[in-house]
């Protein structure tokens, strides 16, 4: 008789249990999303971005075939080609990307609103660090990519190996 007691006891505890469980799920406290404050020293840092600049061999060639375009000739491009700077989307991508974690940018001419030569497939060059001392670390991604940077912890670990 006692055996009864112990198992319908032992039954009511795991069925208490379960509810317990259900309970929170349902109710209990949310999720936290995704941490994009700077923790301690740890935020990305641009040290230099270039976009475009593979593409001026193809600017001084472009450059000596070039003439005004006239009147509804496609074959020419409308717009003079122009070198390259080196930083020149310097501005963009620390504005975007200072100070923060991780950052994620499209490497595309409508972003930083240069074009060097409208024909050349452009990629991005970036140098940033993740602590005032750190190595500088270089990245570089084709038109049409995400730049994907990433100062937290375990990427930065992954990165030095």
């Amino acid at each position: 008789m006692r055996q009864k007691h112990l198992k319908f006891h032992a039954a009511a505890l795991g069925a208490i249990s379960i509810l317990i469980v259900l309970l929170y799920l349902l109710f209990g406290p949310e999720k936290a999303g995704p941490v994009e404050e700077i923790i301690g020293d740890r935020f990305i840092q641009i040290d230099n971005a270039t976009w475009g600049k593979n593409c001026d061999p193809y600017v001084e060639t472009a450059l000596k075939n070039w003439t005004l375009p006239t009147q509804g000739d496609p074959a020419k491009p409308a717009k003079k080609p122009v070198a390259a700077v080196y930083n020149n989307a310097l501005t963009t991508i620390s504005a975007l990307c200072n100070g923060k974690l991780s950052c994620r940018v499209l490497a595309d001419t409508a972003t930083f609103k240069i074009d060097p030569l409208e024909t050349c497939f452009k990629r991005l060059t970036v140098g940033y660090r993740c602590f005032t001392f750190d190595r500088l670390w270089n990245v570089e991604v084709s038109q049409g990519a995400n730049l994907d940077l990433n100062c937290r912890e375990d990427a930065t670990a992954k990165n030095a190996k």
